[in-house]
């Protein structure tokens, strides 16, 4: 394992956001994160955690209730220094963290990959990734006009080839009128990281 000293990064393009820090928590710095990917491990084990400006911190979970996690941050002492963070994201080096699996991807690789739907016509770029807690959703921004949330599942997304550049997302979505919801849930075992 690599050492967990922190050190002063200008690389933001090889980091994977973890968590985002959602509100401040008593008066001694502790922040409450919504966390991006099944449990809080990675902010300790794969520090240092990279802060939007560049610095470099350690993490102390202090709970977890769900996708949730209380954190103390090195060098955040004070409510008001806690408070200043709230929307920052948490991050750490990609070459930190254990690759994904065959079924599961980091978020950052699914940004940006051209959406074509099942008939193969292009339906524009996946811009976001979004959990509202029903399981992650694709923010898919068309060609033209508002853009569309696609659940991401093994019905509504057959296909991710990331080295290609292209998600399959089911044609229905991009229909005019309201697309169904999914017909079954992700098949067990397959899941998205939401990181």
């Amino acid at each position: 394992m690599r050492s967990d000293v922190p050190a002063e990064d200008s690389s933001a393009a090889g980091r994977i956001a973890l968590a985002c820090v959602v509100r401040a928590h008593g008066v001694r710095g502790a922040v409450r994160c919504r966390l991006y990917g099944e449990s809080a491990d990675s902010l300790t084990t794969a520090g240092p955690v990279f802060l939007p400006d560049g610095r470099a911190t350690r993490v102390r979970i202090l709970a977890t209730v769900g996708r949730h996690a209380l954190c103390q941050l090195d060098g955040i002492n004070d409510r008001a220094a806690a408070t200043d963070l709230v929307g920052s994201e948490l991050a750490v080096s990609r070459d930190r963290l254990r690759a994904p699996d065959a079924s599961s991807y980091f978020h950052a690789d699914l940004i940006g990959l051209s959406v074509r739907d099942t008939d193969d016509r292009a339906q524009g770029t996946v811009v976001a990734v979004h959990n509202f807690g029903a399981g992650d959703l694709l923010e898919v921004q068309p060609l033209a006009g508002a853009s569309v949330f696609v659940p991401f599942t093994a019905d509504a997304v057959p296909g991710v080839d990331i080295d290609g550049g292209v998600l399959r997302a089911d044609a229905v979505w991009f229909s005019s009128g309201t697309p169904p919801p999914p017909s079954r849930p992700p098949t067990p075992g397959s899941h998205h990281d939401d990181t």
